[in-house]
């Protein structure tokens, strides 16, 4: 176990068996992998986080959490495991990662750094301040951390972005975002944890404060909360639950500008590179903040003294954590930032 740069031509599975937003932070690690071995890379991952390597070039085969899990890991049906010269966990359940390290010596096994330094300090770390945790956790990407797995050095690491591609838009989309003069402005409408969501509140007012198409994106539980928005506000497009993975990332990189909290969605912009209001809330944005991405990107921070932390949901600040404070006006002036400087950017063109 432990880092090392694997030989040219052997072969690789990355594990990454947790959030979709965790496997597209891995895409650059995978892409490293296939510089160095010459090889593509295959990869073991959930059946919702898929879509997320979907023609990605750097990968060969992709095996399903699901399909596999409960056989035999050391036995023949688990997806020829055996084959495999370098296995690199990137986040997966305790006990496949335990499972693996059992089996150390039939294979190179790499657990990400970070991970495992986490699962020791994040209990006592909330027992000291503000700017001791942030000190620990360092100022270091996890991206950049999972890069480190392939023995990369950090002046070797500028090159790579986080990957994935988009799919065909619907007609009816397409038609809604032709012909406009204001920025279309994507609005993620949650993430997916309690503790890093906006109050519909503040939503409604940001949407109701600066002029954009607006475009409010999110899955089918945020619904509700567009169905708030389209009666208080006329004339933004709502996508929520009606596009698949790939055809969201396709609609980001038609947006002008994006406004989301920490989530894939925040990730997803920033593969794109459509410029950003990303909004963190427990976490620190030099550890999971915007990876690259535009150069106009902003990022609206409360720095809470009980963050960072692990939580999924907080019982401070009536339930909304850190984020709570962060208001429509804050936004609106970021927003206003970046389209001036699109802007000038396109006159200097």
């Amino acid at each position: 176990m432990g880092l090392a740069t694997p030989e040219m031509g052997s072969k690789a599975l990355v594990v990454c068996v947790t959030t979709i937003g965790d496997l597209l932070l891995a895409t650059p690690l995978i892409q490293a992998l296939y510089d160095v071995l010459g090889r593509k890379v295959d990869v073991l991952t959930n059946r919702s986080s898929a879509p997320v390597l979907k023609g990605n070039p750097n990968v060969e085969f992709v095996y399903i959490w699901e399909d596999v899990c409960g056989k035999d890991i050391a036995g023949e049906k688990w997806c020829n495991i055996m084959e495999y010269v370098n296995i690199y966990s990137v986040r997966s359940p305790a006990s496949l990662v335990a499972k693996l390290a059992s089996c150390e010596g039939r294979w190179h096994f790499v657990p990400n750094p970070f991970y495992e330094e986490v699962k020791f300090f994040d209990r006592a770390l909330r027992f000291f301040s503000h700017r001791y945790r942030r000190r620990v956790h360092r100022e270091l990407h996890i991206v950049e951390r999972m890069l480190s797995m392939v023995g990369l050095e950090r002046k070797d690491i500028g090159k790579y972005r986080l990957q994935m591609c988009g799919e065909v838009l619907p007609d009816w989309i397409f038609d809604k975002l032709e012909y406009l003069e204001l920025p279309i402005v994507g609005l993620h409408l949650a993430g997916s944890q309690q503790i890093r969501k906006l109050r519909p509140e503040i939503l409604i007012e940001l949407v109701q404060s600066f002029p954009a198409n607006w475009v409010l994106i999110g899955g089918p539980a945020e619904s509700k909360v567009a169905d708030r928005i389209m009666s208080m506000v006329s004339g933004p497009i709502d996508v929520t639950g009606r596009l698949n993975l790939n055809q969201c990332y396709s609609l980001i990189e038609r947006l002008d500008i994006c406004v989301a909290p920490d989530s894939l969605i925040m990730h997803m912009a920033a593969a794109a590179c459509v410029p950003l209001v990303a909004l963190m809330g427990n976490e620190l944005e030099e550890l999971y903040g915007p990876y690259k991405g535009s150069k106009h990107n902003r990022v609206i921070h409360r720095h809470a003294e009980c963050s960072p932390c692990k939580l999924k949901e907080c019982r401070k600040f009536d339930g909304y954590s850190c984020v709570q404070d962060i208001n429509a006006k804050e936004i609106a002036g970021s927003l206003s930032e970046i389209w001036n400087g699109i802007l000038e950017d396109r006159r200097n063109s």
